[in-house]
């Protein structure tokens, strides 16, 4: 919000916003421009990096866990060849249960009957509703205030420029590509640019395709979370990027 200087974040599921705050510094006799007006001897470094939202999780947040186990006493009938039936199936594992029964299994996923979801919230489940899980969002804000860099000597001596990029993206990004790993990629990215203009959208976009070619190729090899993880495992990958010019407005 430009006019009370917060930004305002309400999120569900396991889709993240991440903030990363960028700093050019250019040499004060260093008279050389390019047609933009940028010193053509500079180099955008990263001064912040810091998340907006936390995955509604059992894991990521403990909290969460007591509304559901409110729920995991909850037992209803299910058809078993044609009868009724109901209790519990501890050893749930597929489709081939018939309880449904609610829990959280070791690695924090929230079952009802056959059916399991790794969020503790979520937009459009029905199912998952009986079991606690809530399409309320988490609405949290952060303040729109510009980060200086570490280094104060070098702050001193070079003029500086600042440029701050949210990333919006599923899990099919950040479960494979970490926040260090985005970093480096947006930096690369805007330092082959040669300048980074904030009103430009190819720019924006290139940095956000940049980005899920990373994650396809995070997928494709796998990782130590997810060794498992293949192309044909791949999940969907949307990537946002937005630029925010906090400098004209004085922030």
């Amino acid at each position: 919000d430009d006019d009370d200087g917060w930004i305002h974040v309400a999120h569900v599921g396991d889709s993240r916003i991440h903030r990363f705050d960028f700093i050019l510094h250019d040499d004060d006799d260093d008279d050389s421009d390019d047609d933009d007006g940028n010193s053509n001897d500079s180099d955008w470094t990263c001064c912040h990096s810091q998340p907006l939202s936390t995955p509604t999780t059992v894991n990521e947040m403990p909290l969460e866990r007591a509304r559901i186990e409110q729920c995991m006493g909850q037992r209803e009938p299910v058809k078993v060849n044609g009868s009724s039936s109901t209790g519990s199936n501890k050893n749930n594992r597929g489709p081939a249960t018939t309880t449904t029964g609610v829990r959280i299994d070791q690695q924090g996923n929230v079952w009802y009957g056959p059916v399991a979801i790794a969020m503790t919230r979520a937009l459009g489940d029905c199912v998952m509703l009986r079991a606690g899980v809530v399409p309320t969002p988490i609405v949290e804000s952060f303040p729109l205030q510009q980060y200086d860099s570490e280094d104060d000597e070098t702050s001193s001596s070079r003029q500086q420029r600042r440029r701050t990029t949210l990333v919006l993206a599923t899990d099919g990004l950040w479960d494979v590509v970490s926040a260090e790993q985005v970093e480096t990629v947006l930096v690369e990215h805007y330092n082959s640019q040669g300048h980074f203009s904030v009103s430009s959208c190819c720019s924006a976009q290139q940095a956000a395709q940049a980005l899920t070619t990373l994650a396809e190729a995070g997928w494709k090899r796998g990782t130590q979370d997810l060794p498992f993880a293949d192309e044909d495992k791949m999940d969907d990958i949307t990537c946002l990027v937005v630029q925010l010019d906090l400098e004209s407005r004085g922030g």
